[in-house]
């Protein structure tokens, strides 16, 4: 009976995988879809680093075609990741530590959910090595910035001023253009910064201060004098560094690429004396951009103008506030702008020109009260000269006061005005005195006709 039921069903089999065959044949059943390790993800940064760490797993495992990567189902698959975990993390010089191993699954882990591959993560997990970083990566110090911007030249500064004062990720610099800096209304002398320009899902804008937006003037300054051209709006900000007797070369600037960037901040580093084996000390480039969000946040900007400065987007799904783009800036300028300002001598070149417009100012409403004070003085002596005519005392002195009640307001500040360009002061005379001047002046005239 037994027998007879396993025919039947072998039977079965055959007729079905018969009829499978036949179907696929014809065309019927479309093949599955293979989706890459890089579907899904929205950076152009992003998916660069996530081919690079999958690429890395296939070479170990000894498999480049997806079908049959998939085709191995999820306990092989398993396996092999775990295989990959323990070469990582005891075998490789140096090895990686727990955090690192988290990325290189992670990357795995998203292609297989992307192909509907289902694994059992906590299995994995098992493998990994303890966490024995302390997580107390600290940030570069003011008198520390200070001497990597002294080792810099106006490319090398332009791009870490990008980091400090704008907060942009150092694998965002390189695809910047000329174009993507949009100068600012006057009085804040600095630019709006859109990163990630063609990116349709990571695009979003960020700002600079004043150090950096002149850092950025000198340097397009520089290329220009240097045989370049006037800069064009689709040059690259950061341009690959040739010799500047190279004509041919220096007017045809290529974009640089994202190691050259990372290679020119370690150089700086290394000058500098700042730079550290110690990953976890400091963070090489990201402590830049850790230290901008400190700043910001210890200066008082708000949270959400800061997260979206920093390209955050969660932090505006997560809001119902919707803030304008002057308003952001308005934040940025007043609290965070000169607590990220490195050099002490643009801070101070900043102060004078403030103290310059200031003082620009309170000498224009000067010279409009000196103007009106003038009117006011001739309206005045003129009615002074007809009130002595009807009295006959046309031959006195002409008093010298005034009855404005804000004369000795008006007198104060030409007195400030006239001090500062080294004039005396002139001497106040109030209504009574005038008036009791004059008319002892009467009574001597008429002791006298007596």
């Amino acid at each position: 009976m037994q027998l007879k039921d396993a025919e039947a069903t072998l039977g079965q089999n055959n007729v079905q995988k018969s009829s499978f065959v036949k179907v696929e044949r014809e065309g019927r059943i479309p093949q599955q879809d293979i989706y890459p390790v890089t579907e899904g993800v929205k950076s152009d940064y992003t998916k660069q680093v996530y081919k690079d760490s999958f690429n890395r797993f296939l070479r170990h495992i000894k498999v480049h075609d997806l079908q049959v990567l998939i085709d191995f189902g999820p306990k092989v698959l398993e396996q092999m990741i775990i295989k990959y975990v323990i070469h990582v993390r005891d075998i490789k010089n140096p090895p990686l530590s727990r955090g690192s191993i988290q990325a290189e699954c992670g990357v795995i882990y998203h292609f297989c959910e992307m192909n509907d591959i289902v694994l059992n993560k906590k299995k994995i997990s098992r493998f990994f090595p303890p966490d024995e970083s302390a997580h107390d990566d600290r940030l570069y110090t003011g008198e520390e910035m200070q001497l990597i911007l002294s080792e810099c030249n106006k490319r090398e500064k332009v791009i870490i001023l990008l980091m400090v004062s704008a907060g942009i990720r150092i694998g965002a610099i390189s695809k910047l253009k000329v174009g993507h800096l949009q100068p600012i209304i006057k009085e804040y002398s600095t630019f709006k910064i859109i990163v990630d320009k063609y990116s349709k899902y990571a695009t979003y804008w960020t700002t600079c201060n004043y150090e950096c937006a002149m850092a950025i003037r000198e340097y397009l300054e520089q290329r220009n004098k240097q045989g370049e051209g006037p800069v064009k709006d689709i040059s690259p900000l950061i341009r690959e560094h040739r010799d500047p007797k190279d004509i041919f070369r220096m007017k045809t600037p290529r974009q640089v690429k994202d190691a050259a960037i990372r290679y020119t901040v370690r150089e700086v580093l290394k000058r500098s004396g700042v730079y550290t084996k110690k990953k976890q000390e400091i963070m090489m480039s990201h402590a830049f951009r850790k230290n901008f969000k400190t700043v910001c946040e210890e200066s008082g900007m708000k949270s959400l103008y800061v997260e979206m400065l920093m390209g955050h987007k969660e932090a505006l799904v997560k809001s119902y506030m919707r803030p304008k783009d002057a308003e952001i800036i308005q934040g940025y300028t007043t609290h965070a702008a000169d607590a990220l300002t490195i050099d002490l001598t643009n801070k101070l070149k900043k102060q004078v020109e403030k103290l310059e417009s200031e003082r620009s100012e309170e000498l224009k409403q000067l010279k409009v009260q000196l103007i009106e004070y003038k009117k006011f003085a001739e309206k005045t002596a003129a009615e002074i000269n007809n009130l002595k005519a009807t009295r006959g005392l046309e031959h006195y002195e002409s008093s010298k006061f005034l009855v404005d009640p804000n004369f000795s307001n008006i007198v104060d500040a030409i007195n400030e005005l006239r001090s500062k360009n080294g004039q005396d002061p002139v001497a106040i005379v109030t209504p009574q005195e005038a008036a009791e001047k004059e008319e002892s002046q009467i009574s001597n005239t008429l002791h006298q006709r007596n």
